[in-house]
């Protein structure tokens, strides 16, 4: 909340410093915190309509990294054909 996370951390020592630290808490709750409750998106970017795109991105990197971690994976069960190690 804005009381436990600004307000009592920051401890202002006068009105227009209280005004600084809750515009800083409200800029980085609108624009930078991701929300669980629209989907790990900020507020600032679900109404202003990004979300489908944000979660399209979002799931375009994870599937490269599905890929990603298939191959290493495959990489790691193919024999290596090393003549020192088998003796050829």
């Amino acid at each position: 909340s804005l009381k436990v996370e600004s307000i009592r951390p920051h401890c202002p020592a006068d009105e227009a410093d209280e005004r600084r630290v809750i515009a800083s808490y409200i800029e980085h709750y609108n624009h930078q915190r991701l929300h669980s409750a629209l989907g790990d998106i900020t507020p600032a970017d679900f109404l202003a309509g990004r979300a489908p795109a944000i979660r399209a991105e979002r799931e375009q990197r994870l599937e490269a990294a599905r890929q990603a971690r298939a191959q290493a994976r495959q990489a790691l069960r193919q024999p290596t054909l090393d003549k020192e190690v088998c003796h050829l």
